[in-house]
């Protein structure tokens, strides 16, 4: 449904917002992995890339914009899973314990997801004459986003080495 141009480009129009979230679950990246694939466009369309952050965490971005899909994000933590599905909603499962879901807001309910929680948060800083704090990103923050998307795109096969990490302890 949409051009050409824009699909080739999807991942910065619309995949930034789930690579965000792996930067906000995960933290500041230490090393990548890619697999980018063309996938019948002149740019990369499919992407797989396996994420290590400072803090230890491992993410994993799958993406492909030339099939049909919808946007999820699973964390896994030691007997916890968390699913976003889409990701205004979702569940929380622990071991030993039933399934719990996690409801979206009502404002999200209402409006557009999202984006009324940010457009009130903006409008407060303003009125204030207050600069956005955490959660809000600052262009230094968004700067380390765009240069992960550069590197998925780029199919980064290592951009530092790959090494075991000693979970223990």
């Amino acid at each position: 449904f949409h051009p050409r141009e824009v699909l080739e480009n999807w991942i910065v129009c619309n995949g930034m917002h789930c690579i965000d979230l792996l930067r906000f679950f995960g933290g500041d990246v230490l090393e990548i992995a890619v697999d980018a694939v063309r996938g019948g466009l002149s740019k990369p369309s499919q992407f797989n890339a396996l994420i290590r952050f400072e803090g230890g965490a491992t993410g994993h971005y799958i993406s492909n914009w030339t099939a049909p899909g919808r946007w999820s994000v699973v964390l896994y933590g030691d007997g916890r899973r968390v699913t976003l599905e889409p990701l205004e909603e979702g569940t929380i499962w622990d071991v030993g314990e039933a399934e719990r879901s996690i409801e979206p807001d009502t404002a999200d309910v209402t409006h557009k997801p999202g984006f009324h929680a940010q457009d009130r948060f903006f409008i407060d800083c303003v009125k204030s004459g207050t600069l956005p704090d955490y959660p809000a990103s600052n262009l230094a923050d968004s700067l380390k986003t765009m240069q992960l998307i550069e590197q998925i795109v780029r199919g980064d096969r290592h951009v530092k080495p790959m090494r075991a990490v000693d979970r223990e302890g």
